[in-house]
């Protein structure tokens, strides 16, 4: 399993933060907990067929206090594409941004990437509400056999680490703003990287497509 790598999760005492255009977030991680749940792909999937976006309802954050780290793998050689937020296509570089009719390889995750029972931080991603409370997929079979749901159905293996946070602060254009008088110190020092911490990334790493 994917537990053989302790140094990529979450954990309790660990500190991390985000940015959101100009301001950055330092929170700890208090509590931490595992998760696990597999999903079957509701749909057939034709040969040369597109199945998504499909968002998995069972995977919603939903408290603001806590943040979950999660990994999945695959389970048939298919194309996975991640959407998160739902509306917006991940993974994609600024002149492919998404994956089309004519151009499928973009932006994907197949089964080498993830194994089923070995999934890879590769497809770590992060759900936090309210900024990213959902994670939808959608699916391509370059196959020449069909997936069928009762037969033999696309899967996808979910570990999670569902983390309870402590908010620390945060730093706008440069001033430090602790959430309560008693993070003063620590904030300043996170700011300066005396105390180590993991920045995430929640939202989209954007481009132009300049030249396209």
């Amino acid at each position: 399993m994917v537990f053989s790598d302790w140094s990529q999760w979450l954990r309790e005492g660990n500190f991390y933060s985000y940015r959101e255009q100009d301001v950055r977030k330092y929170f700890m991680v208090l509590f931490r907990e595992w998760a696990h749940i597999e999903y079957t792909w509701e749909e057939d999937i034709a040969v040369n067929g597109l199945s998504g976006p499909v968002t998995i309802a069972d995977l919603e954050t939903t408290k603001e206090n806590q943040i979950w780290q999660l990994v999945f793998g695959l389970l048939q050689d298919v194309y996975i594409y991640v959407h998160i937020p739902t509306d917006v296509d991940r993974h994609g570089v600024a002149k492919r941004a998404k994956q089309s009719s004519a151009f499928r390889v973009v932006g994907h995750y197949r089964m080498q990437d993830s194994w089923w029972d070995k999934p890879s931080f590769v497809t770590e991603h992060f759900l936090q509400k309210p900024e990213v409370p959902f994670i939808a997929f959608s699916c391509y079979n370059p196959r020449d056999i069909a997936f069928q749901h009762n037969y033999n159905p696309v899967k996808l293996n979910f570990y999670l680490a569902k983390c309870e946070k402590e908010e620390i602060g945060e730093v706008v254009k440069g001033e430090v703003v602790p959430a309560e008088a008693r993070y003063s110190e620590t904030l300043d020092k996170l700011h300066r990287r005396i105390i180590p911490h993991r920045p995430l990334t929640l939202i989209p790493v954007r481009a132009p497509a300049k030249g396209a």
